[in-house]
């Protein structure tokens, strides 16, 4: 699943342009989703699976303009780490949560010491990087011990298009979270992310 860096690079570019053609409701509508929608739920989840949601210390990778970090209130330390963090910070400065870190870099080389997060949120970035293993694999030396990461992927899906089509959205969202205690099923587990997980070379403690 690797991608060829010429060919991300292409990417980016069109990623730009996709953004400078939302208008301002638009973004809008965006952030209310992330705020009301995707924040709720994964508090949800992480509650009902006993985990605690008092996180001291949260880095959101690839979060673009509307992050859903921005709306994880009750974080005192949130940072962000986004190839186009230059160009979001430049084009919508009024969607981003000054009191994020919001910095410029790579998921594959993240520019933060071992054991400095307790939470790492990758929303729909996992399937859009250069090398998801070193991803994986460098998202888990800045865990602490004991910390959790978010894994989620946007697939489009018939049944999203019928029955989100007032909204205009066609996303299922596919929800991994894992310990860095352990790989283990901790949420909703789907067999193409725990696949991601292991072919980066990380492995359950009990095997």
């Amino acid at each position: 699943m690797d991608i060829n860096l010429e060919i991300w690079k292409i990417a980016q570019e069109k990623k730009k342009r996709a953004w400078l053609a939302l208008d301002d409701s638009q973004l809008k509508e965006l952030a209310e989703k992330k705020r009301n929608i995707y924040v709720p739920e994964v508090k949800e989840w992480l509650e009902k699976s006993g985990i605690s949601i008092k996180f001291n210390s949260m880095l959101q990778v690839g979060c673009a303009a509307v992050g859903t970090i921005h709306f994880w209130y009750d974080v005192p330390k949130k940072l962000a780490i986004e190839p186009l963090a230059d160009f979001f910070k430049a084009n919508f400065p009024r969607f981003i949560d000054p009191r994020v870190d919001y910095k410029k870099g790579m998921g594959e080389n993240l520019p933060f010491a071992d054991q400095t997060f307790d939470f790492v949120y990758l929303e729909n970035v996992i399937d859009h990087v250069p090398d998801y293993r070193a991803v994986l694999q460098d998202t888990f030396r800045v865990l602490t011990q004991g910390g959790y990461v978010h894994v989620s992927i946007n697939v489009p899906t018939l049944v999203g298009r019928i029955c989100y089509a007032p909204v205009n959205t066609a996303l299922f969202r596919l929800i991994l979270v894992i310990s860095s205690r352990y790989i283990q099923q901790k949420i909703r587990i789907n067999s193409s992310l725990t696949m991601l997980v292991y072919s980066a070379g990380l492995k359950s403690s009990k095997e």
